[in-house]
Formats: structure tokens, C-alpha cells, sequence
């Protein structure tokens, strides 16, 4: 197994709360939006919501690229050599499905 390093990915020590860094968070408070606020009688109801939200944003690529991909991450991918800049990409239309 390769490590992280071992494909010349740099890594770096993050803040344990820092949502500019994370562009997850821009998905995650998204889907919050658009499911809190409603009461769900039952816990399977809210989860239904949550998946069906979920399919949406998943459906919704340029959506989620407007969320997560900031500006000096879309600036990152377009210095990246192209094989790396395909992986960065991957991984930001992934973000729904994490």
C-alpha cells in the first residue's frame, strides 16, 4: 500500500474547526438547511430526508462546485499537473456522497 506522501500529495496540519478549510462544511450546512426545521415523527422519516436530499445535491454537480470548490480551490486544481488535477476533481464531485 502506498502512502499519501508517496504520490506526491502534501499534507497539512488543519485547525480542528475550520470550515474555510473544509469545503465539506458548505455541504454539510446545505443539506442541514434544507432538512432542519421540520419535525419528523419517527428518526427513519428524517433519514428518508436526508437520503433524498442527499440524491439531489449528488445530482447537482455545478451546485456542490459552487458550495465546495472556493475559488483557491478551483485556483489549486488549475496548477495541479493534469493526473492529480483528475483526482482533486473526483474528490470534489464525490462531496456529496461522503
Amino acid at each position: 500500500m502506498r502512502k499519501v506522501g508517496d504520490v506526491g500529495v502534501k499534507l497539512f496540519e488543519q485547525l480542528a474547526s475550520a470550515p474555510e478549510l473544509n469545503p465539506v462544511e458548505r455541504v454539510i450546512e446545505e443539506l442541514r438547511r434544507r432538512v432542519d426545521g421540520e419535525v419528523y415523527e419517527e428518526i427513519e422519516k428524517k433519514q428518508a430526508a436526508i437520503a433524498r436530499e442527499l440524491k439531489r445535491l449528488a445530482a447537482d454537480v455545478e451546485g456542490v462546485k459552487r458550495l465546495a470548490g472556493w475559488g483557491w480551490i478551483r485556483e489549486a486544481a488549475k496548477k495541479t499537473p493534469s493526473s492529480k488535477a483528475r483526482i482533486l476533481d473526483r474528490q470534489l464531485r464525490s462531496v456529496p456522497n461522503r
